[in-house]
């Protein structure tokens, strides 16, 4: 985000993924589902940010009083399992590993209340650094090394499945 990039530098973008909800199964199948009810968010994420702009782009109205935030993950999922909350937004691979081995929950993966992109975050106008992390990051894409790690990860056969929507960019030698 920008406030974030205002107190350190990030390099490179070298995982995108998406923002959505952890639900119950049965009870919430889609994002419009959970308008105007209450939902949950680490504290600090983006994801709040990211379900009021949803919101808006479709017409709703964001009530920050249905938005409780959570000082860890667990306790999040936990707030759904129990019905405290009718979901709880995070990025999609986190959801999902979450949803792994609890038969009662779900994420809405069909839609996404945003995207987000994961950096690898430097002190601020640390150059030098960033730019040995932009090298690193592109040497492993390049030699395919990139491939194999996300596949053993995120692949189709993994307890996330995460398709690849990016791609990390290879600056020329010249």
């Amino acid at each position: 985000t920008k406030k974030r990039d205002e107190q350190i530098d990030f390099s490179q973008t070298y995982f995108w993924s998406k923002q959505t909800f952890l639900v119950k199964k049965g009870e919430v199948k889609a994002l419009g589902d959970v308008v105007g009810k209450r939902v949950g968010v680490s504290r600090g994420s983006h994801a709040i940010g990211n379900w009021r702009d949803w919101l808006t782009r479709k017409g709703h109205q964001f009530d920050p009083a249905l938005v409780v935030e959570f000082g860890n993950k667990q306790a999040g999922v936990e707030a759904v399992r129990q019905g405290a909350i009718s979901g709880y937004a995070e990025d999609f691979e986190v959801l999902a590993s979450f949803a792994k081995n609890a038969p009662t929950l779900a994420v809405i993966d069909a839609e996404a209340i945003g995207m987000k992109q994961d950096g690898i975050g430097v002190r601020e106008n640390d150059s030098k650094i960033r730019d040995a992390v932009n090298f690193a990051l592109q040497r492993i894409a390049k030699s395919g090394k990139y491939e194999r790690i996300y596949s053993t990860w995120f692949g189709p056969d993994t307890a996330a499945p995460v398709p690849e929507s990016g791609e990390i960019e290879i600056w020329p030698d010249g």
